[in-house]
């Protein structure tokens, strides 16, 4: 069987047919459904609810009545397909349900649901004519669901998925040995996240020999075989050296324990379209036999040991459409190298590969350039050479890719401007070019990609200003983050007024706003920290109503802060206005949410207010280096999350008399109190209510 139409027909259009005897059929104007097994899925579905709350688990609401629409006046071949996945039903087919009478039945279908045991427990045996059975995300209730050892009786079995339970599967001690031998006809198995434990190669209890050895891998017929996300499961990668390993489709590791080396016998899997790797415990270099997979169009071999050369043989792999090798330690100087000198040990394999659409080489170790071979990678769409030791420029065919929705090149050592016009990216929706080299003015492109959604550019050396619009046909960007540059000019009105969600132009040499009168609905995060910004600070900060942080610190800012910002009509959680020129008295908060207050270094006078008890999340507050003359404000100790009090460098004065509540600042951890003009002692008793600054024992009860 061709493995698209196998996976499509029993993953997720696998129908729940019942097939009956031509003598049991009658012809026009009449059923064609025997009314006996009408009568029985009736039955079945009188012991089924079905669950309007189902949604959180895939239940489909326009699936929800496909059982509501079974009835006795309509002939059950027309109840519109008898698949009952994503059902949204509930409950237990136990092992009396009438569905075991259906002896015809060849394909059922039960996946998301949340029934609570093993669909007809011991008499699933009985359904003999199963061939294809479908069970994932059903197991949703609490507690463990054993798998009945008579599902080996089911000898016709060609697909079978367990996968994807949140309660943990069960195997009886000979349950799956049972399953391999009996069940030869498999070309399907799926058990991918069923939170089983074991050696690998005899799923999944009391296991003791290596994976090379296990039944599971000399099922003459296998296809499609999903282990992944099961991280208990251990064991090494078997030879592949029998003869029927030829017709292998899928292998899916994913998340499991298994380690080792991959062995040169992997190229023996000729008809191999599928291998995943993800995040296992395998170790040193990949063998030169991988070449031979040469109808393979999903390689994945992320976050594992591997070492050493990617062999030159990958090249002949000219189907792949998506090639992960990120997170591991491969090391040389370009896999991508164009030149004789990297040839000789890493010849230009990936220019190639020109049928990709996603290509990740991200935390490696490769060095050197990135060399202009995309202009026929007609299809990428996601492209990632993150944190690596990339040199140079970046490559002008990137920027003329016209499908790319995603490009990742941070955490590198790129140099040179970036190129001052392009002839792609009109796709593109995130950029991240920070943390590299890149010197020269922003070019206007940059930001005028019109599928724009993400953009990510902070710890450069660009210089010039922004521009004065913003062109993108997206009516909200996420992220906009160009900090730490060398970026100079006013910040431009379209900051405002576009829906940009996050937006950081910290560490720059910006002067000011060419306007200070703004309304957005739509920015969350402000960070202008460590620039020129001077003047008084506009009552429109107030008119961020969703704006949770606020970040103006290391500025020049000057005049008072406007009382709006203390009972602003927004959501605000961080307030940065340290290292300011501000005076006056500090507003009244009333932000209940406000969790970090940072006034550091201004010149602040008067006391401190009260208001701020309301400020119950309150986790840091920095009145430190102000003009701020008071008493020791005592009621700061009902607030039961603050962490850090500074109030170093004022003019506090005074005696602190022991704190009034049994539980007194709960949570403290710093307590700066320093250059100011307290009188008195400070009692010991102040001290033991500082139970955060304490390692506590609570199994002895014990403070240390």
């Amino acid at each position: 069987m061709e493995y698209q139409k196998l996976i499509m027909a029993f993953c997720f259009h696998s129908l729940f047919i019942l097939i009956v005897q031509q003598s049991q059929l009658t012809y026009a104007g009449k059923h064609l459904c025997a009314s006996d097994e009408a009568f029985y899925l009736l039955q079945l579905k009188q012991g089924l609810t079905v669950d309007p709350n189902a949604y959180h688990y895939g239940c489909d609401s326009e699936a929800e009545a496909k059982t509501l629409s079974w009835n006795a006046t309509r002939d059950c071949c027309e109840w519109g397909g008898l698949d009952l996945s994503s059902s949204c039903l509930r409950g237990t087919i136990n092992a009396n349900s009438s569905l075991k009478k259906l002896g015809h039945l060849q394909r059922l279908n039960l996946a998301f649901n949340k029934l609570s045991d093993f669909p007809l427990g011991n008499s699933i045996s009985e359904l003999s004519s199963l061939t294809h059975l479908n069970l994932s995300h059903s197991g949703f209730m609490e507690g463990e669901m054993q798998i009945p050892a008579v599902l080996s009786n089911l000898s016709k079995l060609v697909s079978l998925d367990l996968s994807w339970h949140f309660t943990e599967f069960q195997f009886g001690p000979t349950t799956f040995t049972s399953l391999l031998q009996d069940l030869t006809n498999l070309e399907v198995l799926l058990l991918n996240n069923m939170n089983i434990f074991g050696n690998i190669s005899e799923l999944p209890k009391n296991l003791s020999s290596s994976l090379s050895e296990s039944q599971i891998f000399h099922l003459l017929n296998l296809q499609v075989l999903r282990l992944g996300s099961n991280p208990s499961l251990t064991g090494t990668l078997p030879n592949f050296n029998w003869s029927y390993s030829g017709s292998i489709v899928e292998l899916d590791f994913s998340n499991t324990g298994i380690f080792g080396k991959v062995p040169d016998s992997i190229g023996n899997l000729h008809s191999l379209l599928h291998l995943n790797l993800f995040n296992c415990h395998l170790s040193g270099s990949i063998p030169e036999s991988l070449g031979n997979l040469t109808a393979i169009r999903e390689l994945i071999l992320t976050g594992n040991n591997f070492t050493g050369n990617v062999p030159s043989t990958i090249s002949k792999l000219n189907k792949l459409v998506y090639l992960d090798l990120s997170s591991n330690h491969f090391r040389f100087q370009n896999l991508l190298a164009t030149s004789l000198q990297s040839q000789r040990n890493v010849p230009s394999t990936i220019r190639k590969l020109n049928k990709l659409s996603y290509l990740s080489l991200s935390s490696n170790n490769f060095e050197g350039l990135i060399p202009d071979i995309f202009a026929n990678f007609s299809e990428l769409s996601f492209l990632d050479f993150d944190t690596n030791n990339f040199t140079g420029p970046l490559p002008y065919s990137i920027a003329t890719l016209t499908r790319l929705e995603s490009l990742y090149l941070q955490n590198n050592s790129l140099t040179g401007p970036l190129p001052s016009n392009i002839s792609g990216l009109q796709e593109l929706q995130i950029l991240d070019l920070s943390f590299n080299y890149f010197t020269g003015t922003t070019p206007p492109w940059l930001f005028h990609l019109p599928s724009l959604l993400s953009l990510y550019v902070q710890d450069n050396q660009l210089t010039g200003k922004l521009p004065n619009e913003l062109k993108s046909n997206y009516l909200e960007y996420f992220n906009i983050d160009l900090s730490h540059n060398k970026l100079q000019g006013k910040i431009p009105d379209w900051i405002f007024s576009t829906s940009v969600g996050r937006l950081d132009l910290s560490h720059n040499f910006l002067p000011g706003f060419k306007k200070q009168v703004w309304h957005s609905g739509s920015l969350q995060h402000l960070n202008l920290e460590n620039n020129f910004l001077q003047g008084t600070l506009h009552q429109s900060f107030c008119d961020l109503i969703n704006l949770e942080f606020l970040i103006l610190a290391q500025n020049n800012f000057s005049g008072s802060i406007p009382d709006c910002l203390g009972n602003s009509n927004s959501v605000i959680y961080i307030l940065d206005l340290r290292m300011n020129n501000f005076h006056g008295e500090i507003p009244g908060f009333l932000l209940t949410q406000l969790q970090y207050l940072g006034l550091y270094g201004n010149q602040l006078r008067g006391q401190v207010l009260l208001s701020l008890v309301n400020c119950t999340n309150l986790e840091a507050l920095d009145l430190g280096d102000n003009k701020i003359n008071d008493t020791f404000p005592i009621w700061l100790e009902k607030l039961p999350n603050l962490q850090v009090l500074i109030l170093k460098s004022n003019l506090f004065h005074g005696t602190i008399d022991d704190l009034e509540l049994e539980f007194s600042f709960p949570e403290l951890r710093i307590f700066d109190l320093s250059f100011n003009g307290f009188t008195g002692t400070l009692s010991s008793n102040l001290f033991k209510k500082f139970r955060g600054m304490m390692d506590v024992d609570e199994e002895n009860t014990g403070i240390t």
